[in-house]
């Protein structure tokens, strides 16, 4: 949530899984697996928020409500387990190819 807190909904959406990975430092399987559940649900709601941009998976992914504040939108979401997780790329794996 700090990561995104304040930056504009265009360039949340354009972030990236292993991107965020690699600048928040994760390493752990885990904390990974926990990363992309947040990144995936914020994605979709995002879309959903914004008219469906991006194909959604309605049936895993639910906007329950929207509410306003003057300086912010606060939208809870109900959200299904996933099929499956993407295949994490080892953090020495990423570094090579980001190497020139």
């Amino acid at each position: 949530m700090e990561f995104c807190q304040g930056k504009p909904v265009d360039q949340i959406t354009q972030l990236e899984f292993n991107d965020l990975v690699i600048d928040l430092g994760l390493t752990d399987t885990e904390e990974q697996f926990l990363l992309y559940m947040e990144w995936d649900a914020l994605g979709a709601a995002l879309s959903q928020y914004q008219g469906g941009q991006q194909e959604v998976d309605r049936d895993r992914y639910q906007i329950a409500t929207i509410a306003y504040e003057s300086n912010q939108v606060e939208i809870k979401q109900m959200v299904a387990s996933p099929e499956e997780m993407p295949k994490l790329i080892p953090c020495r794996k990423r570094v090579q190819e980001k190497t020139p």
